[in-house]
């Protein structure tokens, strides 16, 4: 009905807006009135219900207009997610035992619920005061990458293991990284395997999200600012003291993460991942 009534009024604004010209047209010609047919039609149709075509195509219209259709989530429920994935615990430790990637979201569960539910309990997440991002972007960096690569392993079961194994790769790369800077640390620390500097390499932040899509079919790397955005004040250099004396005494407005939403949608993930797994028999 609302679909009917949105068509029924923009339709009569085209219309009334036809009339309007011929009646403000001294000498109107044949054309002028045929012109006002299409829009006659369109009002019959809306009036006996037999618009569905012609709704379809308005909305097609309005679309356009719109540009493409949303592709980040919004807020449509009031479920406190983190309080499920509380009541869930238990689960998530049993399984954060397990070798390859169930014990990984096991492990990561509990890791998000510490330094989520630590934020929470701090009043962190509500963003009352700009200076909270040199905390809660620091911290949630880390549980916002995890979030990517585990989004990544568990999106494809046929692809798990081996999503699992880059995941596992992109660790070994890092520490030969750490070990090849010959540290004085390096002595306490086991050897690489020397076969890790063959492997290829694990694909980035930007490129893993652009191997998903959400529900439209729309790649998933849009998500990547967010992590990126985390990134820049992880590395600390983003104080007001500095970002003041770099712009010349003027500070711009630079985006802060809505982290209490951003960690409803993780904690809602991972226990939509658990009960894959359980509907699943894997766990």
């Amino acid at each position: 009905m609302l679909r009917r009534t949105i068509a029924a009024l923009v339709w009569v604004s085209f219309a009334f807006a036809t009339l309007l010209s011929l009646a403000s047209n001294t000498d109107p010609k044949w054309y002028d009135y045929a012109s006002a047919v299409p829009l006659l039609i369109v009002l019959i149709a809306l009036i006996a219900g037999q618009d569905k075509f012609l709704i379809e195509e308005l909305e097609g219209w309005l679309a356009r207009l719109r540009g493409p259709k949303n592709v980040g989530p919004t807020r449509t429920t009031s479920i406190d997610h983190f309080k499920l994935l509380d009541s869930e615990i238990a689960r998530f430790n049993a399984i954060s035992g397990l070798v390859g990637p169930i014990g990984l979201l096991g492990q990561e569960a509990l890791r998000f619920r510490s330094i989520a539910g630590t934020l929470k309990a701090n009043g962190m997440l509500d963003n009352s005061s700009v200076d909270q991002r040199y905390i809660t972007h620091i911290l949630a960096r880390s549980l916002i990458e995890s979030f990517f690569w585990l989004t990544y392993i568990f999106d494809d079961p046929a692809q798990r293991q081996a999503r699992y194994n880059e995941f596992v790769d992109s660790f070994k790369g890092e520490y030969l990284k750490l070990h090849n800077e010959q540290l004085p640390i390096n002595a306490a620390l086991p050897q690489p395997d020397a076969a890790w500097r063959q492997l290829p390499r694990a694909p980035d932040v930007r490129t893993m999200l652009g191997r998903l899509s959400n529900v439209y079919g729309n790649k998933l790397d849009y998500l990547y600012p967010i992590y990126r955005i985390a990134s820049f004040d992880t590395h600390g250099k983003s104080l007001n003291n500095i970002v003041t004396s770099a712009f010349g005494g003027t500070s711009p407005n630079f985006p802060v993460l809505d982290l209490e939403f951003g960690f409803d949608l993780i904690e809602n993930q991972y226990l939509h991942t658990l009960q894959e797994l359980v509907n699943a028999g894997e766990v």
